[in-house]
Formats: C-alpha cells, sequence, structure tokens
C-alpha cells in the first residue's frame, strides 16, 4: 500500500489554489501593461493629431489672400484673427476658407475647416496675437490689423498654458 500514494484532497485544495493566485496577479499584470499601452497609443494619436493641426494652420497662414472685398480682408486683434487662405477639400481641389483662429473654452481652435473646427492646443489660459508690419533689426510689431489691401509679414502668437508659455512665429506667403 505504501507504493501507490497519492495526492491528498488538502494538497490538490492547496495547489489549486496558489495557481488560482498567480493567474489572478499574472491577470492583473497583463491588464495593467494593456492598459498602459492604450494610453500610451492615445497620447501619441493626440500629439499626432495636434502637431498635424499646427502644419496645416502654418501652411493657411502661408496661403493667406488678399482679395478684391472686404469679406476677404485680414483681421487681426490681440485675442483672434480672420482671413482668407487657400485650402485642399476632400477630393483634393483648392477652395478659399474664411478662417479664423481664436481662444475657446481654454483651447485655441481654428474655425471654418470642413467638416468641423480643428483644436490645436487645448489647456490655454490666454493667447496674444501681434502682427509684424516691417522686416529688419527694427521690426515692428503691432496689436491689430485690419486690412483688404495688405496683410502682415508674420503673425505671432503667444500661448499661456497652465504648465508655461510658449510663443509660434508664422509667416505669412511671398506676393505678387
Amino acid at each position: 500500500m505504501h507504493g501507490n500514494r497519492g495526492f491528498t484532497l488538502v494538497e490538490v485544495t492547496v495547489a489549486i489554489s496558489l495557481t488560482a493566485v498567480v493567474m489572478v496577479m499574472a491577470h492583473q499584470v497583463f491588464a495593467g501593461v494593456i492598459d498602459g499601452s492604450k494610453r500610451a497609443n492615445e497620447a501619441r494619436l493626440a500629439l499626432a493629431a495636434e502637431m498635424n493641426g499646427w502644419r496645416r494652420l502654418t501652411a493657411l497662414v502661408g496661403s493667406v489672400l488678399v482679395g478684391p472685398t472686404d469679406a476677404d480682408a485680414f483681421v487681426g486683434e490681440p485675442e483672434s484673427v480672420s482671413f482668407t487662405a487657400w485650402d485642399r477639400d476632400a477630393t483634393g481641389l483648392n477652395v478659399r476658407r474664411r478662417l479664423v483662429l481664436r481662444l475657446d473654452e481654454g483651447k485655441l481652435v481654428l474655425h471654418g475647416l470642413a467638416p468641423i473646427a480643428v483644436a490645436l492646443a487645448d489647456s490655454v489660459r490666454a493667447t496674444t496675437l501681434d502682427y509684424l508690419m516691417d522686416p529688419g533689426a527694427t521690426a515692428t510689431w503691432v496689436r491689430r490689423w485690419s486690412s483688404s489691401a495688405t496683410v502682415p509679414l508674420a503673425i505671432r502668437l503667444r500661448l499661456t498654458r497652465q504648465t508655461g508659455a510658449d510663443t509660434l512665429l508664422m509667416i505669412i506667403g511671398a506676393r505678387g
């Protein structure tokens, strides 16, 4: 009888319990890794969308139009700017768009793009826009610009965020 000894019920129960504990711990580790991976991917996508928005804004500012009517006027205020520019539609054709860049509920938003407005930055406390009149060592920046006949040489955008301040300089494309 001594040679056919097997496991007791207590030993089997302890082994199953230990296996269950190890499996629960492994599940928590894997769930944490998957959750961290999802959050990292969401952050990467948000950053990519923001960078694409900034690139698009810079390209639009580079193609500012001076039109024959006041509807196409470049209107720059300390808190917002509106202008007309060339943009591509969903089919790839160039279309004129009237765009407005302003702070909306803590987000810097570019309005006028189809089908929805584009949020460029969030957690923004304040924006300040300045407009470059002439280049050089004695460059003149002004707080307001309104003209259907001319545009500034550049736009300086200063963002005040909860984490600090950023400045972006956008060059307006050549005329003529």
